[in-house]
């Protein structure tokens, strides 16, 4: 190969791959591949749409009251853990005793319990249910602060639950 070659790729309207001629090149404004075209845009939307459902959390809370203490038999629960999702406790435990961070009227009584899990948005997709999070905080009011705990081995009242809005300062 001395001088080299130029090649040129050019789409020939009257012929295939496979060698034979075809009289016209399927349009890509043909309203069969517009519907086709759209069919497969919409199922990737939708597969997206799915992953993003899937994947959505959240954080919910429940405000609980003392009743009594649990005197019955013991059995197994998940321990709290320190972080649950991107929450830390200290982080958590350090803004609820510095800042009022309710939406409604409540003044924390002693043994009052809060329990902060990571959760998903959706409980089943498609009719699936999801795999359970065992991660959450547990926090017990006393001596008139909030504190962290992890026996939550008692009666209590439900008050208040809801989902925990969390933005940057």
């Amino acid at each position: 190969m001395e001088a080299g070659y130029l090649l040129k790729f050019v789409i020939d309207d009257n012929y295939s791959r496979f060698g034979k001629y075809i009289k016209t090149r399927p349009s890509i404004d043909n309203p069969q591949h517009i519907k086709k075209r759209d069919k497969a845009e919409a199922k990737k939307k939708q597969k997206e749409k799915d992953k993003e459902e899937y994947l959505d959390t959240i954080y919910t809370w429940s405000l609980r009251r003392f009743l009594r203490p649990f005197h019955d038999s013991w059995f197994y629960y998940n321990m709290p853990s320190k972080k649950t999702g991107n929450l830390l406790s200290a982080d958590v435990m350090h803004e609820i005793n510095t800042d009022y961070c309710y939406d409604f009227e409540y003044e924390p009584e002693e043994k009052d319990i809060l329990v902060i899990r990571y959760d998903y948005r959706n409980s089943q997709v498609k009719g699936w249910p999801r795999p359970y999070i065992s991660e959450y905080l547990l926090f017990v009011f006393k001596g008139q602060k909030w504190e962290e705990d992890n026996f939550m081995m008692n009666h209590y009242e439900d008050l208040y639950d809801g989902i925990l809005y969390i933005t940057p300062k």
